[in-house]
């Protein structure tokens, strides 16, 4: 069994992780990073949530499918839009109003599915 020695692995973390440290040393990078971090973290979820949920109530995985579909292509188109608009207003201005969108609209499409 061969041994890697310690400064090859903190050669490595640091080759791989050292830029994003130097990153978030700058001032409000962290706080920015992370409020991104958190308000992205259900959109993975959201395409498989409605594929698994329009099929069961529904049995069917076209419908699923195009509603998927739909979702996925809305994220593509209002990702960057919503970016540009994070860079011209901030990202607390742009956040709270897409979370209250989103979560409308979230609700609307769980409500359409159990009706």
């Amino acid at each position: 069994m061969r041994f890697i020695p310690i400064s090859g692995i903190k050669d490595a973390s640091h080759r791989l992780f050292g830029g994003y440290a130097k990153l978030l040393r700058m001032p409000h990078t962290a706080r920015f990073a992370i409020g991104s971090v958190i308000a992205c973290m259900p959109f993975p979820m959201v395409g498989m949530t409605i594929t698994i949920s329009v099929q069961h109530y529904y049995g069917n995985y076209t419908l699923a499918g195009a509603l998927s579909a739909v979702q996925a292509i809305a994220l593509a188109i209002m990702s960057p839009v919503l970016g540009k608009l994070v860079d011209k207003f901030g990202q607390r201005q742009v956040s709270i109003p897409t979370i209250i969108v989103w979560v409308i609209a979230a609700t609307a499409l769980v409500s359409c599915i159990t009706a």
